[in-house]
């Protein structure tokens, strides 16, 4: 994984001259998770108080679509995605300065019910995508935000839990530019500021119903000279960090 990731960053030194800003790379840190249990079940309506129950998304008999229109910068989203044997709708309301971002499913007998509402940031355009995220076997749901410049797209993720047959808000997935490894069954996330700093990569993995950060590779130049620094997670838990010395222009 060391090798890797430094091969990474000197094989691609074009990324590392996206931006103007420096900022710290730590790796972020979250609440695991958002219970649905202390989020209020309510019909078709949106946590602000908004009434969508006569939304097309709800009423439309057509199996999947998304809502055109709410697309672009500040606009937001919905999206109506089949099921198994039911539905999803996802509303994103990216109105400033306070946006929405509301999650429904139907039950067994098809009837809508919210099972998360929470606030949004305004992003300028919204993808949905159903891996795997946990590779437990069973699809998730994942929100890619695109904020555009150099930050990318950040994540939205909610994992299905089979017992309860909803989707589950994880917060500990808000990765920025998150890729998915289906084949070592990691995650990794990407950071690209200046050449002189904040050009950071994160590796992920999973232990039981926990995402633990496995590796981490931090890049930093000075006038001259360029540092990446490696770490690794040892069998204690702790982050072993490795220094390696370059010339700017070599890393």
């Amino acid at each position: 994984m060391l090798k890797a990731l430094k091969e990474s960053l000197k094989k691609k030194p074009s990324i590392l001259l996206f931006g103007l800003i420096a900022i710290a790379c730590n790796a972020p840190s979250r609440p695991e998770q958002v219970s649905n249990a202390a989020i209020p079940t309510v019909s078709t309506a949106l946590c602000d108080g908004t009434d969508w129950s006569s939304d097309t998304l709800f009423t439309s008999p057509e199996q999947s679509f998304i809502y055109e229109p709410l697309r672009g910068a500040g606009g937001g989203f919905s999206q109506k995605i089949a099921w198994r044997n039911g539905f999803i709708e996802i509303i994103a309301a990216a109105d400033s300065p306070q946006g929405t971002l509301a999650l429904f499913q139907t039950d067994a007998l098809l009837r809508w019910t919210q099972v998360y509402c929470r606030p949004l940031e305004d992003a300028m355009s919204y993808d949905t995508h159903m891996p795997d995220l946990n590779f437990d076997g069973h699809k998730d749901l994942l929100i890619d935000a695109h904020s555009g410049g150099n930050f990318g797209k950040s994540s939205i993720c909610f994992l299905f839990h089979p017992q309860s047959q909803t989707f589950q808000r994880n917060m500990a997935l808000d990765l920025e530019n998150m890729s998915i490894d289906t084949r070592t069954k990691r995650l990794r996330s990407r950071h690209y500021s200046s050449i002189y700093g904040g050009n950071c990569k994160w590796l992920y993995g999973w232990k039981a119903d926990f995402l633990v950060l496995f590796g981490a590779a931090v890049y930093h130049a000075e006038v001259d000279s360029a540092t990446i620094t490696l770490k690794t997670r040892q069998k204690n838990g702790s982050l072993k960090p490795t220094f390696f010395e370059g010339e700017k222009d070599a890393v």
